[in-house]
């Protein structure tokens, strides 16, 4: 197995109620050059963007946006690429009452960048390859009213 170990830096950001302090430190990860990361082109294809909006009463409660968003929705997601789901708990609190615990899921986006990325490197292979057919085509070429190829290597033939 080839690996290599590099340093990486980590900033930690500890927020209390009054005063914020950050801390610098340093830690080793060991990259496996072995083990790429498979095709994700299909997978991320399968996902499926939305445009949605929080119920106000929810966007007040767990402090969300509001207006017009756009995102993926964890449930389907979790379908085709489970490991980018994460499971949050929230303990809320009100003046009116005692404090009541919730749950919620949420992509991450981290992950899901270099997926994309991923999903890059393999579209660019593919137009690669597919340069490399172009240049057996002809350069010219003439087609009959039916849009077959007369004056270049490709015959189309179609039934009568």
């Amino acid at each position: 197995m080839n690996k290599r170990t590099i340093p990486i830096l980590l900033v930690l950001i500890a927020v209390g109620l009054f005063n914020r302090s950050i801390a610098q430190s340093t830690a080793k990860i060991t990259i496996i050059d072995q083990k790429p990361l498979k095709p994700v082109l299909e997978l991320l294809i399968a996902l499926k963007p939305v445009t949605f909006y929080y119920a106000s009463a929810d966007a007040a409660t767990h402090h969300l946006p509001t207006g017009t968003q756009t995102g993926l929705i964890p449930a389907e997601v979790k379908q085709v690429l489970p490991e980018l789901v994460v499971s949050h708990n929230q303990l809320l609190t009100s003046a009116k009452g005692p404090s009541k615990s919730t749950s919620y899921e949420s992509v991450e986006s981290g992950k899901l960048i270099i997926l994309l990325l991923k999903a890059v490197q393999e579209l660019q292979a593919q137009i690669n390859q597919l340069k490399v057919l172009s240049d057996y085509l002809p350069a010219k070429t003439t087609y009959n009213d039916e849009g077959s190829l007369w004056n270049g290597r490709l015959i189309c033939i179609r039934p009568l």
